[in-house]
């Protein structure tokens, strides 16, 4: 009770009024007033995946955040995919070193085929099953560099991270990862904090701090990670927040405990090989519970989708 009465004062004390966002209809994937991340190899799954810019050295610029659940399998944001045009040129590069850069050294794959949510696009609610599943091309060859799915829904109040590479409070694009606490809201302070039908309860998550960090562009995708007995779980995929960066403090996201189901058939369909045996006990707990109830009947229902190369 103790928690659940300060998660309200927190959210009454940061209200987001419908009169002080710009466009109240406008929600940008977008992590502000967050911190570097120094640790070497503090988050090896973490992914970058970038889309082609002729105006940046590289050549390509941070398009969204994603999360290794397996060598080969990525859990990201349906819309960071939702352009099948631009998906076959979008390169993914895994974190080896908290840099959103490449090196010389550094090792990128391609995207060989998706599963965008069968109900994305399909409700009021933009963000309700913004989630998809992504097979590479190439399995990554570190071992441990994989982040766990929940056996359980994700807990209120208790300290969580967010990390990506999106978009700062003042415009620019950070060079390094970055990584921010936050807490879970209930649900009732969730939908008080958005515009009316921009978030569902049990399928979706919002979080914020006391220091206003928020996501930015090209933080969509990236997990919210819980960490328990020295094991990291990714609760929630980051889909939105409004704009400008930093200024408001909720960030919404999906919650990832209640699309297991859609994951686990999505992550048999692209490769059943690719399914680890303690994935398997995962979904199978997660199936059991029937947390996805939306979810369109089995992998027959689930559109994958291969990138086409002209």
């Amino acid at each position: 009770m103790i928690c659940y009465t300060a998660s309200l004062m927190f959210l009454y004390s940061h209200f987001v009024s419908s009169t002080d966002i710009e466009d109240p209809t406008e929600q940008l994937e977008r992590i502000s007033n967050s911190l570097f991340v120094l640790e070497p190899g503090a988050y090896p799954y973490f992914v970058s995946i970038q889309e082609p810019d002729p105006e940046d050295p590289t050549g390509y610029r941070q398009h969204c955040g994603g999360s290794l659940l397996t060598r080969r399998i990525v859990l990201t944001a349906a819309h960071c995919v939702q352009n099948a045009s631009m998906v076959f040129k979008y390169r993914v590069m895994p974190n080896t070193r908290n840099l959103g850069f490449i090196d010389v050294h550094d090792v990128t794959y391609g995207i060989a085929s998706y599963v965008i949510h069968p109900g994305y696009g399909h409700s009021e609610v933009k963000i309700q099953h913004d989630i998809a599943v992504l097979l590479l091309d190439h399995p990554d060859p570190r071992s441990g560099a994989t982040i766990a799915l929940p056996v359980t829904p994700p807990p209120l109040c208790v300290p969580l991270t967010m990390i990506g590479l999106g978009m700062t409070e003042v415009g620019i694009w950070p060079v390094t990862l970055r990584q921010t606490g936050v807490f879970i809201l209930p649900d009732i302070a969730c939908g008080a904090a958005n515009n009316v039908q921009e978030y569902v309860p049990g399928f979706n998550l919002c979080v914020a701090n006391a220091i206003v960090s928020s996501v930015c562009i090209g933080d969509s995708g990236g997990p919210l990670i819980y960490t328990l007995n020295n094991i990291n779980y990714v609760v929630g995929v980051i889909a939105s927040a409004y704009p400008p960066c930093g200024r408001y403090s909720i960030s919404n996201l999906v919650n990832v405990f209640s699309h297991l189901q859609f994951i686990a058939s999505s992550m048999l369909a692209l490769n059943r090989d690719e399914l680890k045996s303690d994935q398997i006990q995962y979904v199978k707990r997660s199936m059991d519970s029937k947390s996805d109830s939306n979810m369109t009947n089995g992998m027959t229902d689930l559109n994958i989708i291969v990138p086409f190369k002209h």
